[in-house]
């Protein structure tokens, strides 16, 4: 059983260490103290990484889209989503996509897809690509135009209706050349790429076939194809074509699709999930304990980029003398990245709910803000209410303080977020007159799961995410790393522009 693992302890071994069967080690790190037994796998490499963690991985360029959404007042409220590019098919068709750790599959829009939403965005052709193939549900090549079996992919927020397509796909491709798409937003409910469900639907009647793809699609330009990493970042993948994607929220995103980053057991079939195929493939030129593996840093200020390394992660993105906790994750069948929640605490206070081990966390992300439970919504914003600093006008900076903490216990590891990583000021349309304190309130959003997932599960995404390098592994025994971010400045407070009013939450 593996506890707290302080990774660099390991990679400090001497050459041809080798630690035996069920030895348990102690180790002190920043504090803390961390117990793990070591199987016989250990001594195997499967924990070994090596100091040159990076030499062979993938890494992708992430590019961040901050859009307006706007409350009930008409107030606008930023969200942000981060994005890169991929290629499909020979010659290259050339994608955005969101790097989504809490969907299953790469979902583009199909140039079949006649709606006005997947005409706002790159839509894939098989006729256009010498390597294309239309598949089944189980992964059978289809030939001529017989009918095509449906899958229906359901999100947090909206979903996506789509068929079955096999093609080369290409990571790490630069961003020069793809335009952007300038969305303004009127919504008051925040957008989740957490998937839900997927359900495989036949099509009896053989609605759409090879002659459906009209090539209307080349009407768009087309964008020049750049040189991927040192690694090829190339590999065969199942992807779902999107032949209907609801208005919300696909409609508001400047990028094209989503590429799913789960466990695989939220993917229809293990040739759909990235992480399994790239692994198998070879795509990432890595020893095999790093093939399923991969790391997402984002920036805090235009100084740095945000990006995804694919087999491995980067050391230099950890802070200076800390070193990665590795977290299980538990319920690995239903596909998410889920670690359970030992207590949370805000301002040194136990938050009662989470103190009997009940709660759990996905790491998503798909997901802006932090997700809670609606019961969880109102003690939290109490609690995590405070004074903003100084006078005069409030900007963000009036919530760059130290206190109240939250702090999210796991298993070996606590997260720990500050008012600067979580909060914004809050304002009024009139000037005050009662002499009350300004303050800063929480940027929480409230998310109610469906069945079979926990009801008190905690969606941690951009904040966490921008706190700590974040490290997936989707291996045999599927785990999260945690380490405090090396940024090149300390992060500015939340820049969310504020509401008139004392809304301090979005609901979705």
């Amino acid at each position: 059983v593996l506890g707290c693992v302080s990774l660099f302890d390991h990679m400090a071994l001497p050459a041809g260490f080798r630690v035996p069967s069920s030895t348990a080690s102690r180790h002190q790190n920043s504090g803390r103290h961390c117990f793990c037994v070591i199987n016989v796998w250990l001594t195997l490499g499967s924990l070994c990484i090596p100091a040159g963690a990076t030499q062979g991985t993938v890494t992708v360029k992430l590019e961040r889209q901050q859009y307006p959404q706007h409350d009930t007042e008409g107030m606008p409220q930023h969200k942000s989503a981060y994005y890169g590019n991929i290629s499909i098919g020979d010659p290259p068709q050339m994608f955005e996509v969101v790097f989504d750790t809490g969907s299953g599959h790469l979902i583009i829009p199909h140039a079949a897809c006649k709606s006005a939403t997947c005409q706002a965005h790159r839509r894939y052709s098989a006729l256009r690509s010498t390597t294309g193939r239309d598949i089944s549900s189980d992964g059978d090549v289809i030939y001529g135009n017989g009918p095509r079996d449906q899958i229906e992919v359901g999100f947090g927020t909206g979903a996506v209706t789509g068929i079955f397509k096999r093609d080369k796909v290409c990571l790490g491709n630069n961003n020069q050349g793809l335009s952007t798409h300038d969305i303004s937003l009127a919504t008051t409910r925040a957008t989740v790429l957490l998937q839900k469900n997927s359900t495989r639907k036949k099509a009896p009647l053989g609605p759409l076939s090879l002659e459906d793809e009209t090539d209307d699609v080349d009407v768009e330009p087309l964008l020049e194809e750049k040189p991927a990493d040192a690694a090829s970042g190339c590999l065969t993948l199942d992807f779902v074509g999107a032949i209907e994607m609801s208005d919300d929220p696909f409609s508001e995103f400047s990028f094209d699709g989503v590429m799913g980053l789960s466990l695989s057991s939220l993917a229809h079939t293990e040739a759909m999930s990235l992480m399994e195929a790239g692994g198998k493939s070879g795509a990432w030129k890595v020893p095999q304990v790093q093939q399923r593996m991969f790391a997402i840093f984002l920036a805090t200020s235009d100084d740095e980029e945000s990006e995804i390394t694919f087999g491995g992660f980067k050391p230099e993105r950890i802070a200076p003398g800390k070193a990665v906790s590795w977290c299980k994750t538990v319920q690995a069948k239903m596909g998410h990245w889920q670690v359970p929640i030992k207590d949370m605490r805000v301002a040194g206070r136990r938050f009662q709910g989470c103190e009997d081990g009940t709660c759990f966390a996905v790491i998503d992300s798909g997901t802006s803000l932090l997700g809670v439970p609606s019961p969880f919504l109102t003690p939290l914003v109490d609690l995590l209410r405070h004074p903003a600093r100084g006078g005069g006008k409030l900007t963000p900076r009036h919530c760059g303080s130290l206190l109240p903490r939250l702090e999210i216990e796991l298993e070996t590891f606590t997260l720990v977020l500050e008012p600067r990583d979580y909060s914004r000021p809050e304002t009024f349309e009139e000037p005050q007159q009662n002499g009350e304190k300004p303050q800063c309130v929480p940027m929480l959003m409230h998310i109610d799961l469906p069945e079979p997932l926990n009801p008190k599960t905690l969606i941690l995404g951009e904040p966490l995410l921008q706190r700590y390098y974040t490290i997936f592994d989707s291996s045999d025994s599927p785990r999260i790393g945690f380490a405090e971010a090396r940024h090149s400045k300390p992060k500015a407070p939340a820049t969310f522009a504020t509401s008139g009013t004392r809304q301090y939450s979005e609901k979705r």
